[in-house]
């Protein structure tokens, strides 16, 4: 996952906008990682499903509520 630096040094969630969530009973989600492509939450998204059953899916978040 890319992290980038802004200028006074805090990480920019601008630059991680694609978050890769897991769903979980009760309707809530916990963030798996967040990516600068939504290529990169696709890769890691289908290597998991190839080994955990579990739901997930890609969101577009450019703030850090699912962190």
């Amino acid at each position: 996952m890319e992290h980038h630096i802004t200028q006074n040094g805090h990480h920019s969630t601008l630059a991680t906008p694609w978050v890769l969530v897991r769903h979980l009973r009760n309707c809530q989600r916990v963030s798996m990682g967040r990516f600068h492509t939504r290529t990169q939450a696709t890769r890691l998204q289908q290597a998991l499903q190839r080994a955990y059953p579990f739901e997930m899916e890609i969101i577009f978040d450019p703030t850090e509520r699912y962190q």
